[in-house]
């Protein structure tokens, strides 16, 4: 299945295999609407994975693919993404890196250039069943948009890369939640689609090397190394000059691993 998606402020072309969204993707939100149907909240659901791994693409398939059967509760995709700080705010602070004061916007997509108490109250206000506005990032402007997106539908899909970050102050939010997925993909798959999108952005390519070398790289390598148990792994496997998702048991880990 071939299909427009928006992410972003971006229209993204994305491809599923059908035997895919059969075995996999739709049993996922069956399960997650079985769950969901039992909640007098709003259902959350944590996405985590690397920046490039394809995880707002996936979101917003979800999204979608609820929407075609009447048997699924309607899923929203959501991104922590609106919670970048501004640029004028971080080009004003600055992180400790390698013992150094640095200015935050050159870590922008660290865990520091997020507004983590904001999302933390978010989530808090949908837990309490309160009316809540999203902010959206959006990558024309390189910069969040306040309050864009209304929050209307019960079963919800929060994608980041942080989601499921096993950190003081990130984890809390695997609390505020009601499930989790976590995405593995390899890192130089990752690094080319970084890569494109930033070039796409407008970034001159000595930036984008410049920019992963520095902060996409490492944060990467932070995110596959410290993250909390997720009630489901999906896996990115290229078979047959193709990729796909695939849930992952423990032959796959086996496999993965030999």
């Amino acid at each position: 299945m071939e299909i427009e998606l928006t992410v972003s402020g971006f229209v993204e072309r994305a491809v599923f295999d059908d035997d895919e969204i059969e075995t996999l993707h739709r049993p996922l939100l069956q399960r997650l609407t079985r769950l969901a149907a039992e909640s007098p909240r709003p259902f959350i659901v944590l996405l985590a994975a690397t920046a490039g791994s394809g995880k707002s693409i996936l979101a917003a398939f979800q999204e979608w693919l609820s929407r075609q059967d009447d048997d699924l509760l309607p899923a929203q995709a959501l991104s922590i993404d609106g919670f970048h700080f501004p640029n004028d705010v971080m080009k004003r602070r600055t992180i400790l890196r390698e013992g150094r004061e640095q200015l935050m916007h050159d870590y922008k997509g660290a865990p520091e250039s997020f507004d983590l108490a904001g999302l933390r109250e978010k989530l808090k206000a949908l837990r309490r069943g309160e009316t809540v506005c999203w902010p959206l990032y959006d990558r024309n402007i390189h910069d969040p948009v306040e309050d864009a997106i209304a929050v209307t539908e019960p079963l919800l899909i929060l994608e980041g890369n942080y989601v499921l970050l096993d950190a003081p102050g990130w984890r809390d939010l695997r609390a505020l939640a009601d499930f989790g997925i976590f995405l593995e993909t390899d890192e130089e798959l990752t690094r080319e689609r970084l890569r494109k999108r930033k070039l796409r952005g407008g970034y001159t390519r000595n930036w984008v090397e410049g920019h992963y070398a520095r902060s996409d790289g490492p944060n990467t390598r932070l995110i596959l190394g410290r993250r909390l148990p997720a009630d489901v792994t999906l896996v990115w496997r290229n078979s047959g000059g193709r990729g796909g998702w695939q849930e992952k048991t423990e032959a796959l880990h086996k496999k993965g691993r030999a």
